[in-house]
């Protein structure tokens, strides 16, 4: 994004997208609603960069993986800092979706990895991984997907 030649009012769009997700957080009070705030923030996000495609970089695409992996560290981070609103939905938080996601899902889990690498996943494609990984973990003492994806992050270093 640095060498895009938008690239400070793309960043400051961005940052004020997130803001005002996190802000939206304050309604949400089901994993259904959180969801739904969710997936409305990618779309607008990837609809936004499509918008601004770079000129030295045309087969770049922006796509749904790199808008979930941007919300989803943001909002993990938020976490580990210990934002109000963010911990209050805490449980409804998703897996930042990577590779190396994708491998402990599938070796601790036995959630298949989707076709597409994270970075080119759909919506769809997305909203079905992360409902697998949610399937999964229910019942391990009450664990939420956050609570899984940080505790094999830091068992994996």
């Amino acid at each position: 994004m640095a060498s895009h030649p938008q690239a400070s009012e793309l960043k400051e769009a961005t940052r004020d997208k997130i803001v005002s997700f996190v802000y939206s957080l304050e309604d949400i009070r089901s994993q259904e609603q959180f969801d739904q705030q969710h997936q409305a923030w990618c779309e607008d996000v990837v609809a936004y960069y499509q918008a601004h495609p770079h000129r030295d970089r045309p087969s770049f695409q922006f796509r749904y993986g790199h808008a979930q992996k941007w919300l989803n560290m943001t909002l993990k981070y938020l976490a580990v800092l210990g934002h109000p609103t963010v911990e209050r939905v805490y449980d409804f938080l998703h897996a930042p979706v990577d590779r190396d996601v994708y491998a402990r899902a599938e070796s601790l889990l036995g959630v298949r990895r989707p076709k597409a690498a994270w970075s080119r996943l759909d919506g769809g494609a997305y909203r079905d991984y992360q409902a697998e990984i949610r399937r999964a973990i229910q019942g391990q003492d009450g664990r939420c997907v956050m609570d899984w994806e940080t505790d094999e992050w830091i068992a994996a270093r």
